[in-house]
């Protein structure tokens, strides 16, 4: 818990700890069941931010860009 006094970066980096050490100990982010596709996005965006997440949704593993019917497809 944080209290009133906290500066918006030191939320932030607690949330971000909270949530990481959450989807490492259950694989999801508690209260919000995921398949695989979800749970990695939302690992990537915890650890390592929103353009991180968004660039891991729309591209392949191989590197290629998604589709946007594919993007959708895999993460809703």
């Amino acid at each position: 818990m944080t209290d009133n006094n906290s500066s918006p970066e030191a939320v932030l980096k607690s949330t971000q700890e909270r949530l990481t050490t959450e989807y490492k100990k259950n694989g999801l982010v508690k209260g919000c069941p995921m398949d695989d596709a979800n749970a990695k996005a939302a690992a990537i965006m915890t650890t390592e931010g929103p353009d991180a997440a968004v660039k891991h949704m729309c591209e392949n593993p191989d590197g290629s860009t998604r589709s946007y019917a594919e993007m959708r497809m895999l993460y809703g």
